[in-house]
């Protein structure tokens, strides 16, 4: 069923439409065998909107539930936990004034109509949200037992060997 105002695409247009958005997230953050399904499944420019947005509110769950397992995890320290909180407040922020930078127009008519809004919206926001996933799990996983930089990372990977002492 075809979705009102779309009309079915070519195989190769879809095709070109799936891997142009892919460039515009990094390597590290290359979407999932579900989404790429969605998307190879998808027979019009609704049906890709809605592989986006589908993508973008999955990692926004994950990126909470993730946060708040961080918070579960300095529980005992609840200082460190309003300092988490307010990092992620900063990092909201940051997200928006992006998000604004990027797409100054996103809330006019004229721009939020286009049939194309949406995927680029929620590809910008699964960028975003995937870099701060990527902070989140540093604080979840923990830091190198022994590194002096880590502040307030608590310690959970393997000790490393001291560095050889150099001879006077």
């Amino acid at each position: 069923m075809t979705a009102p105002h779309t009309t079915p695409c070519s195989f190769s247009l879809r095709l070109l439409l799936c891997l142009s958005g892919l460039l515009f997230l990094p390597a590290a953050a290359a979407t999932t065998a579900r989404m790429q399904a969605c998307y190879a499944r998808s027979q019009t420019q609704y049906d890709i909107n809605t592989c986006s947005q589908d993508s973008a509110r999955s990692t926004r769950s994950k990126l909470q539930a993730l946060f708040q397992a961080v918070l579960a995890k300095y529980r005992d320290d609840p200082h460190q936990q309003a300092r988490l909180r307010a990092a992620q407040r900063a990092w909201t922020r940051y997200r928006d004034a992006e998000f604004a930078a990027v797409y100054p127009h996103a809330g006019e008519t004229d721009y939020a109509t286009t049939a194309y809004a949406p995927t680029c919206t929620a590809r910008l926001n699964l960028a975003l949200m995937r870099a701060r996933i990527a902070r989140l799990r540093l604080w979840l996983r923990g830091g190198i037992e022994g590194d002096l930089c880590a502040g307030a990372i608590r310690a959970g990977g393997p000790r490393q060997p001291a560095p050889p002492h150099s001879p006077r």
